[in-house]
């Protein structure tokens, strides 16, 4: 487990393991989950028991382990079925899904990558997946550079200042100068792309929104040639549903 300076440890700990356990999909005793996590036993041992004190997780026994219990699926499942962002914005990324029949994504930044909130796959056997809570860079994907479009030049100069640009693929733009001039002429067009700059063999367009106040970005992406072959249908979708999640200011 590697923490952030800016990460609460407790918190950042705890969350580690139940990732600990999704990536195992089995019981973890407390050596397993100290090595595999970096974290001293005894630490391990102190999550553990509050986990199960707070019905959370319970015990197998001492070599078998422990294991978490449904508790946290229903209060995820709970929150999840009242959250207003994508109550919002659920229906309409759904019919640009429709429209598009390619996947879907909504991001918002966070420090300088962008956070996946949200993924509305594709129904299409040859799709580009993505999950929940994945980071992205901010520079080499099309919701990425939508997100740096949102900002304003000075912030996006120090940001770019302080970006690491490195070649993902061979059509990644690692020049900052070059990479400034093309989020300023996607900003000027409404809409920013990304042709095998992250991922070899995959083509997104993205739009930044702005709802109340807080910027996000949604993309739509899939393979190249498919993307290609409808760029215009699929931008022309993503400018609607974005004209309707962040309607221009009357005045």
């Amino acid at each position: 487990m590697i923490l952030d300076s800016k990460d609460s440890k407790g918190a950042a700990r705890a969350l580690a393991v139940f990732e600990a356990f999704a990536d195992a999909r089995k019981p973890l005793t407390l050596t397993e989950l100290s090595k595999g996590l970096k974290v001293p036993l005894s630490s391990c041992l102190h999550i553990m028991h509050t986990l199960v004190r707070r019905g959370y997780a319970y015990s197998l026994g001492t070599r078998r382990g422990y294991y978490p219990s449904i508790r946290m699926k229903q209060n995820t499942d709970l929150i999840a079925r009242h959250d207003p962002l994508l109550q919002h914005v659920g229906p309409i990324l759904e019919t640009l899904r429709t429209r598009t029949r390619e996947t879907v994504l909504l991001a918002q930044r966070v420090d300088d990558k962008a956070v996946i909130m949200d993924v509305y796959e594709s129904p299409q056997n040859i799709r580009y997946s993505a999950q929940v809570g994945e980071m992205r860079p901010l520079y080499s994907t099309a919701i990425g550079k939508a997100l740096l479009g949102a900002m304003k030049p000075a912030g996006l100069r120090e940001l770019l200042g302080d970006l690491k640009l490195k070649s993902v693929t061979p059509t990644t733009i690692t020049d900052r100068a070059q990479l400034e001039r093309h989020i300023s002429e996607s900003k000027a067009r409404g809409w920013y792309s990304a042709n095998a700059e992250n991922v070899a063999d995959l083509f997104a367009v993205s739009a930044g929104i702005d709802l109340d106040g807080q910027i996000f970005a949604i993309a739509v992406a899939g393979p190249i040639q498919r993307m290609k072959d409808n760029m215009d249908a699929n931008v022309k979708a993503l400018c609607q549903a974005a004209q309707e999640l962040s309607p221009a200011d009357p005045s």
